[in-house]
């Protein structure tokens, strides 16, 4: 009877899977009790167990051999439940990487600078925590100037044995192409409601990176790094344009959103911009505006000031907001590069003046 359920569940028959796990469930379960000696984390690694059954079933070329296949797959989830329970949950982490280019970045030069868009870098990541053991990638940005330096920024996200990590780095390269980043990565799936945050030095081949795992929910000390991904998106008040005889365009009024994700809760949220424009033929411009959040624990306003390059390509701009509500007293300061709709930020919040 098992042998047919389990061609059956091979075939993609999900009653028959069903039953199947039910007569393994009770038996995956004891194994996992045994090693884990707690039910909640038995039934964990039960889970992951059944799941990793589903998945690897096509594999299995000897359905007899079905009963031993399944066991190996509880022990090895038991384990892994073992090894994140040992963990320390928050405090130092650290990790090294080597590298290694899946697709090259298509360059552009304009007014001496040469932009790299559209490259992915995969690493293979080593830690003594196992959270930070796994493939990471990257997809870097950078704007370098003729001698070689310049800045450099993207998104990142770490896959481990049993959850997954994302967010964004920021910082400088030199002319020798060595990286000086600061970065922030949030926890998903085991790691949910953890945040890395972190400075990265070395190359695009191999880094080092140093920083601390802490509850995502903790407001940072005072002067602590903090690190925002912006994903904005247009579609409010375009605003007010004029072209003046010089062929510049001015732009007053115009509204947009931002879904910012932080390091910090307290600076977490929607983003209102709203900016002044300034732009010339070549599309480069001069912007700023104001700029406003709020979330349940109080309010943020300001200004914010800045440029983009040539062709509507790299934002850079430098704001301060002041807090209200619960962040009275409080300024949070920051600059923020990338290309539209997606920015890195990295901040600090510090007593208001």
């Amino acid at each position: 009877m098992q042998r047919d359920l389990v061609e059956r569940a091979r075939g993609g028959d999900a009653d028959a899977f069903a039953e199947l796990a039910g007569l393994a469930g009770d038996r995956l379960y004891g194994i996992a009790s045994r090693i884990l000696r707690d039910g909640d984390r038995a039934a964990d690694a039960t889970q992951q167990a059944l799941i990793a059954v589903w998945e690897g079933l096509l594999g299995l070329r000897d359905p007899d051999r079905f009963d031993a296949w399944a066991c190996r797959l509880v022990v090895n989830a038991s384990y892994r439940v073992a090894r994140r329970e040992m963990a320390p949950t928050t405090g130092p982490a650290s990790l090294a990487a080597t590298c290694r280019l899946v697709t090259r970045a298509v360059e552009t030069q304009s007014g001496g600078v040469t932009r790299s868009r559209g490259g992915h870098v995969v690493c293979d990541a080593t830690s003594v925590d196992p959270r930070l053991t796994g493939t990471m990638s990257i997809f870097p940005s950078s704007d370098r100037r003729a001698d070689g330096a310049g800045d450099t920024w993207g998104e990142a996200s770490l896959r481990s044995a049993d959850g997954r990590w994302s967010g964004v780095v920021s910082g400088s390269v030199d002319p020798d192409d060595t990286q000086h980043l600061t970065g922030m990565l949030l926890g998903a799936d085991a790691y949910g409601g953890l945040r890395l945050v972190f400075t990265q030095a070395g190359t695009a081949d191999a880094f080092a990176l140093q920083g601390t795992v802490e509850s995502a929910a903790a407001p940072t000390v005072a002067g602590e790094v903090i690190v925002r991904r912006l994903t904005c998106q247009s579609g409010g008040d375009p605003g007010r344009e004029s072209m003046d005889p010089t062929g510049v365009n001015h732009v007053q009024g115009r509204t947009m959103t931002c879904l910012a994700e932080a390091s910090e809760p307290r600076v977490a949220g929607e983003l209102t911009l709203v900016a002044r424009i300034d732009e010339q033929p070549d599309q480069s411009a001069r912007i700023g505006g104001t700029e406003s959040l709020a979330n349940t624990g109080g309010a943020w306003i300001g200004t914010w000031n800045g440029t983009y390059d040539a062709g509507w390509t790299t934002h850079r701009w430098t704001g301060t907001v002041t807090g209200s509500g619960d962040y009275a007293g409080l300024e949070y300061r920051s600059t923020t590069i990338g290309e539209w709709p997606r920015f890195v930020q990295v901040g600090v919040i510090v007593s208001g003046s």
